[in-house]
C-alpha cells in the first residue's frame, strides 16, 4: 500500500493497524521529498511502539543519524547494515561538444583523470568560457548531431542498452523522434514489439487506440527506441518499461524521473547535459543526482561494468567534476512542514497532538543535534571578540558609523603607476610615468565632482585615445595654478532646495567632525586598528545571529507556525476557544487531496449546492491540478464555469487576509497561484462524455499530466462525498458520487499492465 493510505489508516484508528508486526519502508530515502516527505514521517511517527521495521535505500549517506533518530522515538534498536562495494564498477567519460571521441575521467577503481579531464576541454576550443548559470541553456544545432555520434559508438561496440538522460520532456520527444535514421531492432523483434505493444492497447476502446500519442510511438518502438517522461499516457509508459526490461528496446530516452523507484538497469547511461533547469535557472547537476541516474548504468550479473558519458558543451572546473562524479548522495535531510490536515487530525487523536508529532520529528531531532555545535562555535567567537583590544575604539567606532551604507560601484579612468599583472592599481600624479585604466570603485571613494566636463571617445581601449585623454588631462592640471574647480549642488546646478541645502550642510559638519576624529588618531598602525575594529564587529554580528539560532533551537521547531496555524482555524471556526476540533474541522479532516480548508469553506458556504454533478467535478479540478502552463491567464469557455472560478478565487481571498491577520508568512499571489483553471473546459468536457482525443486538443498539457489530475480529481471526490456525509447532506453527497462516476471511465482510469 501507499504510505498516504497507511497514514489515513492510522489516523482513522484502523484495527488492522493495531495488529501489524512489521512494516517495510522502500525507498525510505524519498522522506527527503518536499511534497511527500511529511507523510512518511508522520507515518513513521504514528505507528505503534511495537512495530518492527525494515527501511531500504541505496542513496542515504547520514544512515547513522536516521538510525538514530528511530532509537530515540521507538526506544528499540535501528541497526545499519550496509556496504560501499558496487557489484557493477562503473567508468565514468566525457564527450566534448564537437568532439571525435570519449575521455575517461574516472576510472572503475574510482580515480579522477585530470590529464584526460582537460584534454577533453581543449577539444571544445578557447573560445568557450565558463559556465555562466544566470544564463538559460539554449540548445546548440549540435548536439543532435554529438548524440548520433555516441549513439553509434554504444551500438557499435555492444554497450546497450542505454538510457539517454535529458532534464525536459520536450527534449526527451524531440531527441527520439529525430533517431530516424537508427533501426536498432531485427525482423523478428520488430514482431515480437507489434504483438504486445497491440495485445497493450487492445483493452483500451477503439477511438482512444488511435490518439496520436499512441500512433506515433509504434513506429518509433518498432527501430528499438523508446521515450519515458511524465507526461506519457500511463499505458505507454509501462508499454515501454516492460518492452525495456525484455531488452526490445536498446536505447531509452527519459527525465530523471525514470532513476527514482524503477528497477530497471542499463549497460550504458548518457547524460545530454551537465546543467538543469532548477525552476529558478541552471545549475550543475548536484553529486546526489548524478549518483541516482548513473547508478542505473551496469547489470547486476550481466555486465562485468557499466559506463556513463557525459555531453559537456560548457567548460568546467575540475573541482565541479570532481564534486559531480565523486560526490556523496545528497543526506537524508528532513521535508516535514505542517499542514491544516495533519494538525486537525493529531488533535482529534488520544494521547496525541500537535507538538507530539513535532517533537518527534526528524527536523526536530536534526534540530537538536546542532545545538551543542553551535554553542560551542558561540564560547569560541565571544573568545576571539574579547580577544580583540583596540585602544581607540571610541574614535574609531565614530569614523566608521559616518560612513555609507549603502554600496554603489562606478567605472572611473583614472591615472595609475605602472604595475605587474597581480598588482593592485596605485593612482599616479598627472606628471608621472603611468598610464590610463578604467577600474571600478565604491562611490564612497568620490568626494567631490570636476566642474570641467571633458568629452571622452567612445573606444577608450586604445592606446590612441589613452594618450590623447592623458594629453588632455594635462593641459586641465596646467590651466589651474591650485586645484581643478568642482561642482556645487546650488551654485553650479543651480538646485534651489531647502531640504539639500541642509543635506550640505550636515555633509560639511560631518567632514569636520571626521577631520577632527582622524587627527586625534594621528597614532601608529591607524589601519590595523581600523581593520581590527571592522573585524570585532562582524564577530559581534555573528555572535548575534547564532544567539538567535540558539533561541529558537531551544524551542520546538515550526513553534511560530503552529501559533499561526492554530489561530487561522479558531478564526474560521474550525476549532473553537480550547481548541476542541468542531464540525469544520472534522470535514477538513476527510479532505488531503487539496487545500483542506478552502474547500471546507467552499463546502459550507454552500458553494455546491446549485451545481450539476459534470459542473462540480470541473471546478474542483483547479485545487488538484498542480503543474505550471504557459496557459495561466487563459479563459475558461463557459461562462457559468468561469463564474463559478471567480468564486472560488474570492473565498481564497478572504482566507489569505485571515492568514495575514494571523501573522502568517505567505503572498497572496503565491498563494493563489495554486489554484490553476487549466482543465476547467477539459474536464467539464469529459464528464460531458467527450473522447480523451477531443477533451486533450483543449489545453496544451500533457496527456500524461491531464490522466494525474483527474485521477487525483477522482481521490478528492470521493473525500467530498464523506464530507458530506459528516455534514448530513445526502443531496450534495449524491452529487459528488455521480461526478465521480461521470470522470471515471476510459482511458483515463484504464487498468495497469502490471495487474
Amino acid at each position: 500500500m501507499t504510505t498516504e493510505i497507511l497514514r489515513s489508516m492510522l489516523y482513522r484508528g484502523s484495527e488492522i493497524t493495531r495488529e501489524v508486526a512489521w512494516v517495510i519502508f522502500d525507498e525510505v530515502h524519498y522522506m527527503r521529498d518536499k511534497e511527500r516527505g511529511v507523510v512518511w514521517e508522520e507515518t513513521i511517527i504514528l505507528l505503534n511502539q511495537n512495530v518492527r521495521y525494515v527501511f531500504l535505500s541505496a542513496t542515504i549517506p547520514n544512515a547513522g543519524e536516521f538510525a538514530e533518530w528511530i532509537t530515540r522515538i521507538k526506544k528499540q534498536p535501528c541497526h545499519v547494515v550496509y556496504t560501499d562495494y558496487r557489484p557493477v564498477p562503473l567508468q565514468h567519460f566525457i564527450f566534448p561538444t564537437g568532439g571525435e571521441g570519449l575521455y575517461l575521467i574516472v576510472d572503475q577503481k574510482g580515480n579522477f583523470r585530470e590529464d584526460n579531464f582537460q584534454k577533453a576541454l581543449s577539444v571544445m576550443g578557447d573560445n568557450i568560457d565558463l559556465v555562466n548559470l544566470d544564463k538559460k541553456k539554449r540548445k546548440k544545432p549540435t548536439e543532435g548531431a554529438d548524440l548520433n555520434k555516441i549513439l553509434k559508438v554504444i551500438v557499435n561496440k555492444g554497450l546497450d542498452p542505454a538510457i539517454v538522460f535529458s532534464f525536459s520532456k520536450r527534449d526527451v520527444e524531440s531527441y527520439a523522434k529525430s533517431m530516424g535514421s537508427m533501426d536498432l531492432t531485427s525482423q523478428e523483434e520488430k514482431e515480437k514489439i507489434d504483438m504486445f505493444f497491440n495485445g497493450a492497447i487492445s483493452q483500451l476502446a477503439e477511438e482512444d487506440q488511435k490518439l496520436p500519442q499512441i500512433i506515433q510511438i509504434l513506429p518509433i518502438l518498432r527501430r528499438g527506441i523508446g521515450m519515458h517522461h511524465g507526461g506519457l499516457l500511463p499505458i505507454v509508459k509501462e508499454i515501454i518499461e516492460i518492452l525495456f526490461q525484455q531488452g526490445r528496446i536498446k536505447i531509452l530516452f527519459s527525465t530523471e524521473t525514470f532513476s527514482m523507484g524503477v528497477n530497471m538497469p542499463a549497460r550504458t547511461v548518457v547524460f545530454t547535459s551537465v546543467r538543469k533547469f532548477d525552476g529558478e535557472d541552471f545549475r550543475w547537476i548536484q553529486g546526489g543526482e548524478y549518483i541516482q541516474m548513473s547508478g542505473r548504468a551496469g547489470r547486476r550479473g550481466k555486465d562485468d561494468k557499466g559506463f556513463t558519458i557525459l555531453m559537456v558543451d560548457q567548460k568546467m572546473e575540475p573541482d565541479v567534476a570532481k564534486q559531480m562524479l565523486k560526490g556523496q548522495s545528497d543526506p537524508l535531510n528532513s521535508a516535514f512542514h505542517l499542514c491544516y490536515n495533519m494538525l486537525i487530525n493529531s488533535m482529534r487523536l488520544e494521547d496525541t497532538d500537535p507538538e507530539y508529532i513535532i517533537r518527534r520529528s526528524l527536523l526536530q531531532f536534526q534540530n537538536d543535534k546542532q545545538l551543542p555545535e553551535m554553542e560551542i562555535k558561540l564560547i569560541q567567537l565571544n573568545k576571539q571578540y574579547n580577544e580583540i583590544n583596540i585602544e581607540y575604539e571610541g574614535q574609531i567606532s565614530e569614523i566608521q558609523e559616518n560612513q555609507p551604507e549603502e554600496i554603489i560601484v562606478v567605472d572611473i579612468m583614472i591615472h595609475i603607476k605602472k604595475r605587474a599583472n597581480n598588482e593592485e592599481p596605485k593612482p599616479a600624479k598627472i606628471n608621472e610615468d603611468g598610464e590610463l585604466e578604467v577600474i571600478p570603485m565604491n562611490l564612497s571613494c568620490i568626494t567631490e565632482l570636476s566642474s570641467i566636463k571633458l568629452d571622452l571617445p567612445s573606444k577608450l581601449d586604445t592606446q590612441e585615445n589613452k594618450m590623447m585623454i592623458k594629453e588632455t588631462l594635462k593641459e586641465i592640471h596646467q590651466s589651474f595654478t591650485e586645484n581643478i574647480p568642482t561642482i556645487h549642488p546650488i551654485k553650479d546646478m543651480k538646485i534651489n532646495n531647502e531640504q539639500l541645502d541642509k543635506i550640505i550642510d550636515k555633509k560639511e559638519k560631518l567632514k569636520e567632525s571626521k577631520s577632527k576624529s582622524e587627527k586625534k588618531l594621528l597614532i601608529k598602525n591607524v589601519q590595523q586598528q581600523i581593520q581590527n575594529y571592522e573585524k570585532k564587529i562582524k564577530i559581534k554580528t555573528q555572535i548575534e545571529k547564532l544567539k538567535i539560532e540558539i533561541e529558537k533551537n531551544n524551542k520546538i521547531v515550526l513553534e511560530e507556525n503552529l501559533v499561526f496555524m492554530t489561530r487561522v482555524m479558531r478564526r474560521l471556526s474550525f476549532l473553537d476557544k480550547e481548541q476542541i476540533v468542531q464540525l469544520k474541522g472534522k470535514v477538513a479532516c476527510e479532505i488531503s487531496a487539496c487545500d483542506e480548508i478552502l474547500a471546507t469553506e467552499l463546502l459550507f458556504a454552500n458553494f455546491f449546492n446549485d451545481m450539476t454533478p459534470n459542473q462540480i467535478a470541473a471546478v474542483l479540478s483547479c485545487l488538484v491540478h498542480d503543474e505550471n502552463s504557459n496557459q495561466d491567464n487563459q479563459q475558461i469557455q463557459d461562462k457559468d464555469l468561469s463564474k463559478y472560478f471567480d468564486i472560488i478565487i474570492d473565498h481564497a481571498k478572504r482566507i489569505y487576509i485571515v492568514m495575514q491577520e494571523s501573522k502568517m508568512e505567505i503572498e497572496e499571489k503565491d498563494y493563489l497561484s495554486t489554484i490553476k483553471p487549466q482543465l476547467i473546459d477539459v474536464v467539464y468536457k469529459w464528464a460531458q462524455g467527450d473522447s480523451f482525443s477531443d477533451i486533450s486538443k483543449l489545453s496544451n498539457c500533457y496527456e500524461g499530466s491531464i490522466i494525474r489530475s483527474v485521477r487525483r480529481l477522482d481521490e478528492l471526490l470521493k473525500q467530498m462525498e464523506k464530507a458530506c456525509e459528516i455534514i448530513g447532506n445526502e443531496i450534495l453527497q449524491q452529487k459528488f458520487k455521480e461526478a465521480s462516476k461521470n470522470i471515471k471511465r476510459g482511458i483515463i482510469f484504464a487498468a495497469s499492465l502490471y495487474i
